[in-house]
């Protein structure tokens, strides 16, 4: 399929993913599934939210963990988001068993890409220890860039951390 034709049914199907989402859930699902069919990025990765959530259609971690990892492994504006949410499935222990440390490495490849949410994460792995060691120098950094990206939680974090409150005191909260 030539570059053109290929453009113009990827704008077509994200069209109607955008158009059918708030009214009729399984004609956006059936537009996902073609944008993937194009190996459209934007297309996987929200097709791997919905089968994460069950959002209108079944739950299927497995799936969705493809959906991110295909997404991750090009070079896209989708990638950094498909590595938090790959970070945030190790995190919870969504197909795979739980691991913090691996999600720590999938919240550093985010973060290292600018998402502020990612930033965050990390300098929390850091802090708390669950990267695989302490670095609290390192991690108060990464969370001043999430801060300095808008994220208010690692605002507050940092005040808390400043204010000697320990992290995992904060985590409890939330």
């Amino acid at each position: 399929m030539n570059r053109i034709v290929r453009s113009l049914k990827i704008f077509y199907h994200h069209w109607m993913v955008v158009g059918f989402e708030k009214n009729i859930e399984r004609i956006a699902i059936k537009h996902l599934h073609s944008l993937t069919e194009l190996g459209d990025d934007w297309g996987m990765l929200e097709l791997g939210a919905r089968l994460e959530n069950g959002a209108s259609i079944e739950k299927n971690y497995k799936k969705a963990f493809e959906c991110y990892s295909f997404v991750a492994s090009r070079l896209s504006p989708c990638t950094k988001f498909a590595e938090f949410n790959i970070g945030n499935m190790y995190m919870n222990g969504l197909y795979h068993p739980k691991c913090e440390a691996t999600a720590s490495q999938w919240f550093f490849k985010s973060a290292q890409r600018g998402f502020a949410p990612a930033q965050y994460n990390y300098g929390l792995s850091l802090i708390d220890g669950w990267a695989g060691s302490n670095n609290e120098t390192e991690g108060i950094t990464w969370l001043q860039r999430a801060s300095n990206n808008g994220l208010n939680d690692a605002s507050m974090a940092l005040k808390n951390i400043l204010k000697g409150k320990s992290n995992e005191a904060l985590r409890n909260e939330t």
